[in-house]
């Protein structure tokens, strides 16, 4: 058994890492893909939804219907506005913080999100 293993070991070393790659690949585009539509639904409110850009999306901790994370998208001068906080809830409801279109319980409801350790990210406006 063992002469047999010596044998192959290169054919056996070989799937063992190609095993290891397409687990890797599989985890990496898993993830980008788990918050396509929060990515999709959060663009849409803006105002260049092309040019959204996202950072650090994660859910919030003991709430699993509420996604939070940082956005930013270029605004009426061509220029990226910078990243601020935005929370996706029960998959479709957007909150952005300071969005002129939220009213002020959304963004206190937003702020709680942020500031009660739930999204464990500090909020940006």
């Amino acid at each position: 058994m063992f002469q047999l293993f010596r044998e192959h070991r290169i054919a056996v070393w070989s799937a063992v890492g190609a095993s290891l790659i397409c687990a890797v690949l599989y985890v990496v585009v898993s993830r980008a893909n788990e918050f396509s539509d929060v990515r999709a639904a959060v663009a849409a409110n803006l105002k260049d939804p092309d040019s959204a850009r996202f950072e650090n999306i994660k859910r919030a901790a003991g709430k699993d219907d509420v996604i939070c994370g940082y956005v930013s998208a270029k605004n009426s001068y061509n220029g990226y506005t910078g990243f601020i906080s935005f929370a996706y809830i029960d998959h479709k409801r957007v909150i952005i913080a300071d969005w002129q279109d939220d009213d002020p319980g959304e963004q206190r409801e937003l702020m709680d999100y942020f500031k009660n350790g739930q999204c464990d990210l500090p909020y940006l406006h």
